[in-house]
């Protein structure tokens, strides 16, 4: 699929399953290559939107609870911001790392991102100080 416009050309070069776009433009007057990724999390924000407003993120038996649903270009930028406030690199994000854990739990308590979470109610740190 080519993408026009301007003094170059462009190529989409990839749609994945979950949303994620990767295009790449060439522009023959700079010479530079450009690749972009975009990923479309809308589908995810409505899904949790309307899981919080009718109580869906409960189980049925009432023993799990689903918290949140997080996109993971959403957790790839929040690794970063991580390991650029704290030094430290994460390598699995569901790895049970403690501090890590707390850190991603803020977020997701903080009104700011509210639309990840599938409930209205505090994620937090369970006590763990």
């Amino acid at each position: 699929m080519s993408l026009g416009g301007g003094s170059g050309i462009g190529r989409m070069l990839k749609v994945s399953p979950w949303g994620e776009r990767r295009s790449m433009t060439y522009d023959h007057n700079t010479g530079a290559v450009t690749i972009k990724r975009e990923t479309d999390i809308s589908a995810v924000l409505d899904s949790n939107t309307e899981r919080q407003n009718n109580g869906v993120h409960k189980g049925e038996d009432g023993d799990f609870w689903c918290a949140a649903s997080v996109p993971l270009v959403v957790i790839d930028a929040w690794l970063k911001e991580y390991a650029a406030e704290t030094g430290r690199l994460i390598v699995d994000p569901f790895g049970g790392d403690e501090e890590w854990d707390r850190w991603a739990f803020r977020r997701l308590d903080n009104s700011e991102f509210r639309k990840l979470r599938t409930g209205l109610f505090r994620i937090g740190d369970h006590g763990k100080r």
